[in-house]
């Protein structure tokens, strides 16, 4: 930051603290006692907090002119988000640097080939669905904000290193590249996609599936995918320009999602589907996969013709998600065919504990990370 930069700053902040003090001093002098024995009782101060508090909302008002100066001024946020440009937003995830880089990501490609050969032994399928990041799929709209040089190749490498090991990854990069020529495949102030990308990644994902495994009997089943009505939508990354309710006017402008719902053909619903036994498809993975307005289980349903029973979840990241899903009753008791596991790729670099999933082959893939 430069010495005007800096000069900037504070003078803006003595100009807030200023504007501030005055408001609050012709705000408490509208207060009135409504009882003198409050005075003695010692309910006055609580009395005038209250009143202050539903007058003036200094927090509020403070934290909405602080973010708004950063954002018009600085095309700043606060720590977690990075300003892009013509109102796109990314998360920092996809731009810092990790310390240990490599090796994080060398431990977490180690536990996807572990969980791969841990499902054959069961006779089980994994597919990775490794989703490129916003920031590689939408780099115009970055500025001069560019990720950290480790970041750069992480989407490549990861796929070059798991294919080498024979990990079922197809590229999903060119896939979503393609599709933002047409539609939006990323939302602009939200870390995920829009119903049209998961669309796209279903799409390109079932290219791929379908030569591998003919027996799974791919469109046995008919969908049918209806648009809903549009709706307003707030993207979690402006959790990060607090610039509500006073100057919400002066951020990006809100995005529309027109959801989609996946169902049954009525022709087929007789047929009594989700009361066979057998799964055919499992989904695992983030919030991208757990959240209903994208509908990407639904979008994997209408494409392969199958049903895809969703195990996704949401604020858990892609690894626990997994662990959990293999512990429970319902893959020791009706394993799937095929697990799609869904990564977004700025998880790669992150740590996680998973020493309380008491599964054989994580306890020798952590032995082996750790020697």
């Amino acid at each position: 930051m430069t010495q005007i930069t800096i000069r900037l700053y504070v003078g803006v902040f003595i100009l807030l603290v200023l504007s501030l003090g005055v408001w609050s001093v012709q705000t408490g002098r509208s207060f009135r006692v409504s009882d003198p024995g409050d005075v003695i009782h010692g309910a006055l101060a609580q009395q005038y907090e209250r009143y202050y508090n539903d007058s003036f909302p200094v927090k509020d008002f403070g934290a909405g002119f602080w973010a708004a100066v950063q954002y018009l001024l600085f095309q700043e946020g606060r720590k977690g988000v990075v300003i892009g440009e013509q109102g796109w937003l990314y998360t920092q995830e996809e731009f810092i640097p990790y310390p240990d880089f490599s090796q994080r990501v060398t431990d977490q490609l180690s536990h996807i080939v572990a969980v791969r050969d841990y499902l054959r032994r069961r006779d089980v399928e994994l597919v990775l669905a490794l989703l490129p990041a916003k920031a590689r799929v939408y780099p115009e709209f970055r500025g001069d904000r560019k990720p950290d040089v480790t970041q750069e190749t992480l989407y490549v490498s990861a796929l070059q290193s798991l294919t080498s090991q024979q990990v079922i990854a197809p590229t999903l990069l060119p896939v979503l590249r393609q599709q933002k020529a047409h539609t939006p495949v990323f939302l602009r102030t939200d870390t995920h996609w829009t119903p049209m990308g998961a669309e796209a990644v279903a799409a390109g994902l079932a290219k791929a599936l379908k030569p591998q495994f003919p027996a799974l009997g791919w469109g046995e089943t008919r969908f049918q995918t209806d648009v809903q009505a549009p709706i307003d939508h707030r993207g979690d990354l402006m959790n990060f320009l607090p610039l509500a309710p006073y100057f919400e006017h002066l951020g990006p402008q809100k995005e529309i999602v027109q959801a989609r719902v996946t169902r049954t053909d009525a022709a087929v619903e007789d047929n009594d589907l989700f009361a066979e036994v057998d799964i055919p498809v499992a989904l695992v993975g983030t919030s991208y996969s757990a959240n209903a307005l994208w509908n990407f289980a639904g979008a994997l349903e209408q494409v392969l013709g199958v049903a895809v029973a969703n195990y996704a979840q949401a604020g858990k990241g892609p690894m626990i998600p997994m662990m959990e899903y293999l512990l429970s009753d319902d893959f020791e008791q009706v394993p799937p065919q095929l697990i799609i596991w869904e990564i977004p790729e700025r998880y790669l670099p992150f740590e996680y504990d998973l020493t309380p999933y008491a599964l054989p082959f994580l306890t020798s893939s952590l032995k082996d990370s750790e020697g």
